[in-house]
């Protein structure tokens, strides 16, 4: 049974014509063609798992998205058709951001991005072991690993200084889907509460494509890179149709929608390109599409890298790379001023409310 990792729900947004079946679907360095959304973003069993009391098979999770994904259908049709969020209900709005959390994370963008950090963490490790023969030696006795020579020993060491190796995480999937689940629910508490809701709406011909990983981060520009390419620090960018994006950020934007032309739209779908795995989703065909993504090489959606710091045993270790944030968006940034106003505002509000009380 096929189950889908971007629900069809949020794929209908995207759908060439009145019916609502398909999209145009573009893969590197082939041409775009016509795909029912059925069959697109889903893999057989990918959430069936087996209940390890009574050892049979349990198809719980995808019910419970099909029960999140019915809950947030109309919050995305109500930003569709009215290009403003001020249409949700609070409880609509609740229900979208925790819909968008699990989005982020319920892909195999998410969970082959954690195998990865997983697996540079352990070459990271052993590197720092190999650094020292005498360690290296000690710890390959204590796992009886033999070696015939000084010069296999010497061959091994070089390989893990360099990384010069792969190997497979095997099993687990259950493990790194525990992990992608408990993420979604602390990202929904970040989104609701430390992150503002905008919209980006296109006043051009140009059209805001999606993928197969359609949330995306962006770096805003106050926040070191280190920091902003999370979901905490970054800005969350995630298209609702093709002329609507919906955008989570730090620090307040001094309007809820944000009209933008053909050149910022170009800006965000070169990110959802370089950001998504193996498809991209449009509700047309455009040669411009798809030359520009038959340009990014594939795996930069999971990519993991590291880096020693210099006289240290402390390791920066960095997820997929990301681009800077869409530049206008500073432009309508709040001043600290104002933002420090509107708090003062706030909190006069709030002590008058307690007074009446």
């Amino acid at each position: 049974m096929a189950d889908h990792w971007v629900p069809k729900c949020y794929l209908r947004n995207f759908t060439i014509g009145d019916d609502m079946k398909s999209v145009h679907v573009y893969e590197r360095g082939k041409d775009p063609i016509p795909v029912g959304i059925h069959n697109v973003a889903a893999e057989n069993n990918l959430y069936t798992f087996t209940n390890k009391e009574t050892g049979e098979e349990t198809r719980e999770i995808e019910s419970l998205f099909s029960q999140l994904e019915g809950a947030a259908t109309p919050a995305l049709n109500k930003i569709t058709e009215h290009h403003n969020l001020s249409v949700l209900t609070g409880s609509e709005h609740g229900t979208l951001l925790q819909f968008l959390a699990f989005l982020a994370t319920r892909g195999p963008t998410f969970s082959e991005t954690q195998k990865n950090l997983h697996k540079e963490g352990f070459k990271t490790f052993m590197q720092a072991h190999a650094e020292n023969p005498d360690i290296l030696r000690s710890q390959s006795e204590k796992f009886g690993i033999v070696f015939n020579s000084e010069k296999e020993f010497e061959e091994m060491r070089k390989s893990l200084l360099n990384k010069d190796y792969d190997f497979e995480l095997t099993g687990g999937k259950a493990g790194f889907f525990k992990n992608a689940a408990e993420t979604a629910q602390e990202l929904a508490d970040i989104f609701e509460k430390e992150k503002g809701s905008y919209l980006l709406v296109s006043n051009s011909e140009r059209v805001f494509i999606t993928s197969d990983n359609p949330v995306i981060i962006q770096i805003p520009p106050e926040v070191p890179q280190h920091l902003a390419s999370g979901y905490k620090y970054g800005t969350i960018i995630v298209p609702i149709s093709p002329k609507v994006c919906y955008v989570l950020r730090s620090r307040p934007l001094k309007n809820e929608v944000i009209t933008i032309r053909d050149s910022h739209v170009d800006y965000i779908n070169n990110s959802i390109m370089k950001s998504a795995r193996r498809q991209v989703y449009s509700n047309l065909v455009s040669r411009s599409i798809k030359q520009r993504y038959d340009l990014y090489p594939a795996g930069g959606d999971s990519k993991i890298s590291s880096k020693r710091i210099k006289h240290t045993p402390y390791t920066f270790t960095f997820g997929p790379p990301k681009d800077k944030e869409l530049p206008v968006l500073d432009r309508y940034s709040m001043s600290w001023e104002e933002i420090d106003a509107n708090i003062q505002k706030f909190k006069k509000k709030e002590s008058q409310g307690s007074k009446a009380c």
